[in-house]
């Protein structure tokens, strides 16, 4: 009776993993957000605080216009052994017929080992919305995304998975690169 349990029960496990479907990363959702993230990139390019040298000058507060409507706010802060920054855009569009809303922010300890949280919101601008980005398994390492990645929810489709490694970033190696001497 056993063994006839066992493999009705084995049988069924099988048919589960066969019969569905994993959540695959989409190339449309990898498209839209490597288009996403030239507006992010942007943003961060005018930010000064964020570029100075040594993790203490990154301190403070500042705020830049986007190219053609809102804001974004920057906000770095000592928090325990390590750091907090939070990147607040309103109504930020630099190019497109897009819009940003929400935080996409950063925790790290001093060792610039941490991960990001937040969601940002994608609107036309007529205030529909466009896209959904969820930053909550993103992994820092060396001040850096690499490891990880973003859920992205285009309108009106289920949420997908898109790792760190499978957007276009051409600074990214150069930025690896120059943080492999830290240590932890």
């Amino acid at each position: 009776m056993k063994k006839i349990f066992l493999s009705v029960f084995l049988f069924c496990i099988s048919c589960c993993f066969l019969f569905s479907e994993p959540v695959k990363t989409n190339q449309e959702e990898i498209d839209f957000f490597n288009i996403y993230n030239l507006t992010m990139l942007r943003s961060q390019e005018k930010l000064t605080l964020m570029h100075k040298k040594g993790n203490i000058t990154k301190l403070g507060k500042e705020t830049i216009k986007g190219d053609l409507s809102g804001t974004l706010m920057y906000h770095a802060k000592i928090k325990g052994f390590g750091g907090d920054v939070k990147m607040i855009y309103k109504n930020y569009s630099d190019f497109g017929n897009f819009i940003v809303n929400g935080e996409t922010n950063t925790t790290a300890k001093m060792n610039m080992r941490g991960h990001m949280y937040g969601t940002a919101k994608v609107t036309d601008k007529n205030g529909n919305l466009i896209a959904t980005i969820k930053y909550d398994e993103l992994q820092i390492i060396h001040g850096v995304d690499a490891g990880g990645g973003y859920w992205v929810q285009l309108a009106g489709k289920e949420p997908v998975f898109v790792g760190w490694n499978e957007i276009d970033r051409p600074d990214r190696e150069e930025e690896i690169i120059e943080g492999e001497d830290d240590s932890e």
